[in-house]
Order: structure tokens, then C-alpha cells, then sequence
């Protein structure tokens, strides 16, 4: 509980996350609101420049809108590295060839479209 709450170490280890979907699923480690207990902000990483642009990402629905923000975002994270991301697992599925509707996502999580799924 110590280390949630007054977080005081040079380095940790945590991990999950789908971060292939959208860009925006990661402000909850990063905007200085969430600070843990309360929020995912487990690191207390707080850049004030960084929340504007999280905030402003996530008001902007076109995605060639959004690119630029996030590219921002993206550099300011390389510059300060409150985390360090150390791999993104490859995910191989297979599927019966009777059963059809059955892509690839943008995550790890075969199940995004089982509504399109059927037997042939």
C-alpha cells in the first residue's frame, strides 16, 4: 500500500493493457489527476503540457485530426520516459474453417467482432 500511495522508487514493474485500439486508453497512467490510490497514475508521472494534449486527443473524433496530438504525446513520453514499454507480444489465432466472420482486431482480443461470426 506504501508504494501506491506514496510512490518512492526509481523504477517499477507493471504491465497489461491494450494499447492498439485507441491512444487515448493510456492517460490513465499518465494525466496528473490520477494519481493512485484513485487513478491508474501508479508511477505519479505529472506533466501539465502532456494532460492539455491527452485532453485535447481525446475531444477529436477524425483520426488524421488526432495523429498529430498523439505524435506530440508520443514525444513528450520518449523525452521524459516515466515508463518503459519493453515489448508488445505478437498474438496468432486460428479458427475452424466452418467458422467464418472470424479478423483479426486492432488488439489482442479475438472476441471484438463475434457478432459477424457464423457456421458454414
Amino acid at each position: 500500500d506504501a508504494v501506491i500511495t506514496n510512490p518512492n522508487f526509481d523504477l517499477a514493474w507493471f504491465g497489461g493493457g491494450s494499447y492498439r485500439l485507441d491512444p487515448d486508453v493510456s492517460s490513465n497512467y499518465y494525466l496528473c489527476q490520477n494519481f493512485t490510490p484513485g487513478g491508474g497514475n501508479t508511477t505519479h508521472y505529472c506533466n501539465e503540457d502532456l494532460d492539455a494534449l491527452l485532453f485535447e486527443g481525446r475531444g477529436i473524433a477524425d483520426p488524421e485530426a488526432r495523429k498529430p496530438i498523439y505524435q506530440e504525446i508520443a514525444a513528450i513520453l520518449n523525452e521524459d520516459v516515466p515508463t518503459l514499454f519493453w515489448w508488445s507480444d505478437n498474438q496468432i489465432f486460428g479458427a475452424n474453417k466452418q467458422l467464418k466472420g472470424v479478423q483479426a482486431g486492432p488488439n489482442q482480443y479475438i472476441w471484438w467482432n463475434i457478432q459477424d461470426w457464423y457456421l458454414e
